[in-house]
């Protein structure tokens, strides 16, 4: 599962990526060019394969819903997981190469500032 979170004004939340082991090898795979006759890359590259990917879709979405925003987007965060968490607030399923994509997009609310009033 990787983890973006974004925050811009009163837009912040996160966004995860879960994917399956097979197909995060088969992405860094497709990404880097890696003949899979090489030598298995380490967790942390499939790690770092699987924190670009969610982060690529995270700014897809960000770019689709508010393209004339500049989201400040933190750090993906990978961790293991045997299966995808609780939805956040809205999952959508897809496939890539017939396996299982779960994406989460969680809100949060935030406080709106009142603009001071100035009578002149």
């Amino acid at each position: 599962v990787a983890t973006v979170r974004f925050e811009e004004g009163p837009l912040v939340g996160s966004m995860s990526c879960t994917l399956p082991e097979n197909l995060a090898r088969g992405l860094f795979d497709a990404f880097t060019g890696r003949d899979p006759e090489e030598p298995p890359p380490a967790l942390d590259q499939i790690h770092d394969l699987a924190g670009e990917f969610s982060n690529m879709v995270c700014g897809v979405w960000l770019t689709h819903v508010a393209s004339r925003q500049t989201f400040a987007l933190g750090h993906p965060v990978v961790e293991f997981a045997p299966a995808p968490g609780s939805a956040g607030g809205l999952r959508l399923l897809v496939a890539i190469d017939d396996l299982p994509v779960a994406v989460d997009l969680s809100l949060q609310k935030v406080p709106q500032r009142n603009a001071a009033f100035v009578q002149g």
